[in-house]
């Protein structure tokens, strides 16, 4: 009778076996303590909130994005492929058009998002506030509340909510017809003082 090699790969580990992964003696990589310690899937979902009009506080993200074309003004269509956007699962979308999005803070205190990239495929809209900061906004994070400040006066931004800083729903974000009427009443005023 000849003997049979058993199943391959069923060898049995040696105490002077090295881990590939940690450089350990007594165990193999697939069952090192430190790999598995610190594998794991992580899913970041973008849609965990049910308002596609939500805006998102970033400070990674590298451009302001918007996902409706209707908040833009003065925007500028983009040629096929002009700005393409790499998504943090590596994906690449395609922006569409590029405008100026008016954002109210509070009565004191707007600014606009400059080249704001309409991308329609995006669930939420995006604020990268790193570019807020090079327009001269400070900001503060305190018990799950992220503020915005400008002239020593602070201001509410945002609210942490499912791990993200989303733009609390009863600030504006303008359109560009909200943006004239404003503007045509503080034109009036300013008249009417003058």
């Amino acid at each position: 009778m000849g003997k049979g090699k058993g199943k391959v790969g069923s060898k049995p580990i040696r105490a002077n076996d090295v881990c590939m992964h940690c450089r350990e003696k007594g165990h193999w990589k697939r069952e090192c303590p430190k790999l598995l310690s610190s594998a794991g899937t992580f899913i970041i979902e973008v849609n965990m909130i049910t308002n596609s009009a939500s805006w998102v506080l970033d400070t990674g993200c590298g451009a302001h994005i918007c996902n409706d074309l209707q908040v833009l003004e003065r925007s500028r269509k983009l040629s096929r492929d002009e700005v393409v956007l790499k998504l943090g699962d590596g994906k690449a979308v395609t922006a569409e058009a590029v405008g100026i999005v008016h954002l109210v803070v509070s009565d004191q205190v707007r600014t606009e998002l400059k080249d704001c990239y309409y991308v329609p495929s995006m669930i939420k809209n995006i604020i990268f506030i790193s570019l807020l900061d090079n327009v001269g906004f400070e900001f503060m994070i305190n018990k799950n509340y992220f503020y915005l400040m400008k002239n020593s006066s602070s201001h509410l931004l945002g609210k942490l909510h499912n791990g993200l800083y989303i733009l609390q729903q009863h600030d504006l974000i303008m359109t560009t017809q909200n943006k004239c009427k404003m503007d045509n009443q503080e034109s009036q005023r300013s008249g009417m003082q003058g």
